[in-house]
């Protein structure tokens, strides 16, 4: 043993000799002894702690003896041992981690528990909250549950009272739909063929073919005797009448009331229409109101032909033509004419000072016509392939070429259809042809974008030329 530790132990054991009894000076000689057997290793470590425990100031010895007491094992086969090196370094850094920690005051802790115990209580309000919501969906639940089962029954109940129908009474009252009785015909199917033929530009003769087949459809029975397609013109001049008779204004007293004429022509066939409609301020309604007042076929279509007409349904309905004060009428010359047109001739046959209203959308479509006309020429009217020079032909022909092609072409050059194309030029120069934007005359975006593919694949289409006579 060191020098010096003896030393120190004589001097701390000496004074108190005088009290030790026999027993005790027995077990001191007796780990004297046992200290001695004991390695060099073991007995350096004990030094240390005796030197350690001989340097520490008095108020740090209870923390010492506290320290010894209480880091030990409380339970099972190590009970009373002090705790492994692991634990104690475990221990070590747990204090690190938290009680040096920045926050982690008293006050910060009093903060943050009361912060968890405000969001624990909102917890439970959100809970109780729920839970109320989910009892009452519970209960809709049920009511609705009860509600279809109702619905249910009375349906089924509905089926078993419900008659039988026979296709005979089915037949009947699909009849009674468009017949009163064998002459004369329902209203409601007076409307209804009415209003199909006033659908776009579907004719009385295609109207007549199509209510026949809805009442074979219905009936499952062809009609022996049907609406012709005169009867069903009658229908529409006298529902016009009607609707004539209804719209018209009733107070016409005021110098400052007048009517606006709208006409037009259009073509069906080989028969020309004349359309003949007013408009004027409706008093009670506070809008404006347009009515077709005639619907006529014309032989030709001038201005001597529409300015008689319309001033003739002046007369047939009882309007004053000098009411009149405008028109509103497309740019054709024969109504547009200042000197000859339609409006004059009315004016000298009706005493009359009324004025023309140009269409804006006509006038610009002309102007655009022109334009086009102007800038790249003008091109004949056609449907399919033109071998005339001209931009908007070339870009057609890349187009049909490429993308109009198919197997139901029979006249398409060396069964070449639009695929087998596409397949080549990426067999052969490794292209993804992609589909032609179609164009369109007087669609200049459509035209403007097959420009720029024409243009972007300009180059291809020589090399496949070339390598295809070749």
């Amino acid at each position: 043993m060191n020098t010096f530790i003896q030393k120190q132990l004589l001097d701390y054991l000496i004074p108190s000799f005088e009290y030790i009894n026999d027993d005790n000076f027995n077990s001191m000689i007796k780990k004297i002894v046992e200290s001695q057997k004991m390695d060099a290793g073991t007995q350096r470590k004990r030094n240390d702690i005796i030197i350690h425990a001989c340097n520490l100031l008095d108020q740090q010895l209870f923390n010492v003896l506290s320290l010894f007491q209480t880091m030990t094992y409380s339970q099972e086969i190590n009970k009373g041992e002090i705790i492994s090196t692991y634990l104690q370094t475990k221990a070590c850094n747990f204090i690190d981690a938290s009680l040096y920690q920045q926050g982690h005051t008293i006050i910060m802790l009093e903060l943050e528990n009361k912060n968890l115990i405000q969001e624990n209580q909102r917890l439970k309000k959100d809970k109780l909250k729920i839970y109320t919501q989910l009892r009452s969906f519970s209960k809709q639940v049920a009511r609705t549950k009860q509600l279809k089962q109702r619905q249910v029954s009375k349906i089924h109940s509905s089926i078993r009272k419900a008659k039988k129908i026979w296709p005979a009474q089915f037949r009947c009252a699909a009849n009674k739909l468009f017949k009163i009785n064998k002459k004369e015909y329902n209203a409601s199917f007076v409307k209804l063929a009415t209003d199909i033929s006033n659908i776009g530009q579907t004719s009385i003769y295609v109207t007549v073919k199509c209510t026949r087949a809805i009442y074979q459809f219905l009936t499952g029975e062809m009609p022996q005797h049907w609406v012709t397609s005169k009867t069903l013109a009658r229908w529409n001049k006298e529902i016009a009448a009607l609707s004539l008779n209804q719209n018209l204004p009733k107070d016409t007293s005021s110098r400052f009331f007048g009517y606006g004429i709208m006409a037009d022509e259009s073509t069906r066939g080989e028969k020309k229409i004349l359309i003949i409609c007013f408009s004027y301020w409706d008093a009670n309604k506070l809008k404006p109101t347009i009515t077709i007042v005639k619907v006529t076929d014309i032989t030709r279509c001038n201005a001597e032909t529409v300015s008689t007409t319309v001033f003739e349904m002046c007369k047939e309905k009882g309007i004053d033509p000098q009411k009149y004060h405008y028109w509103v009428t497309d740019n054709t010359a024969y109504m547009s004419s200042e000197a000859n047109g339609a409006i004059a001739k009315f004016n000298s046959l009706a005493i009359s000072q009324s004025f023309r209203i140009p269409c804006g959308l006509h006038a610009t479509h002309i102007a655009l016509i022109n334009f086009e006309n102007m800038a790249f020429e003008k091109l004949d009217s056609i449907k399919e392939l033109s071998l005339k020079k001209h931009s908007f032909n070339l870009l057609n022909l890349a187009f049909h070429l490429h993308d109009r092609y198919n197997f139901l072409d029979k006249d398409s050059l060396l069964n070449l259809k639009s695929k087998i194309l596409k397949k080549l030029y990426k067999a052969i120069f490794n292209f993804e042809m992609c589909k032609y934007q179609q164009p369109i005359r007087q669609w200049w975006l459509y035209e403007l974008k097959t420009a720029i593919q024409y243009l972007d694949r300009h180059e291809v289409y020589i090399n496949f030329a070339q390598f295809f006579i070749e």
